[in-house]
């Protein structure tokens, strides 16, 4: 059965990208969901500057609500204009221990994409013109973004600690 001190081991996938932009992460199980949202954001890189939803989900509840049982799923969307939809799922959960400690990031893939891109149709179109410097508007979206875009890139440590600072205020 799953209390209030358990933790629990989610994965969270951001819908309609190729390659998959995914992470692994903990939470206490007592989480609620405005406090998961805010490690979603931290996790995943978005900047927390568009409002969120939960599918299907009322103001308030909490992830032991929500998802309780191994493979459950919630559906999370960033900037609904942008359509960012993200599916988590409850991989794991138990009780802490010296190897599962609430906010920890275990592992993920992809960069997350910048902020009003345009969708999952826009961030396409950015990454394209970004990886070809011979790209019509690949000096445009590099202004735009402020240097250079590494899709592939995710740099878990940089994640974790901003996570750390995040969640010890």
């Amino acid at each position: 059965m799953l209390t209030a001190s358990h933790i629990a081991i989610l994965r969270i996938s951001l819908n309609n990208t190729q390659p998959e932009i995914w992470r692994v992460f903990t939470v206490p199980a007592k989480i609620d969901l405005t406090g998961l949202h805010h490690v979603v954001q931290l996790v995943m890189g978005w900047k927390n500057i568009h409002p969120y939803e939960w599918e299907d989900e009322e103001v308030g509840g909490t992830l032991r609500k929500s998802a309780s049982s191994l493979g459950d799923i919630i559906n999370y969307r960033y900037d609904p204009k942008g359509k960012w939809d993200h599916t988590i799922e409850v991989i794991a959960t138990g009780p802490p221990s010296e190897y599962l400690q609430p906010y920890r990031i275990i592992d993920g893939e992809g960069a997350c994409p910048p902020e009003d891109v345009g969708g999952a149709k826009g961030f396409e179109k950015f990454c394209d013109a970004m990886a070809d410097p011979r790209h019509a508007k690949h000096a445009e979206q590099r202004a735009w973004y402020g240097g250079t875009f590494f899709r592939d890139a995710y740099n878990r440590s940089a994640a974790q600690k901003k996570l750390n600072e995040e969640m010890t205020k």
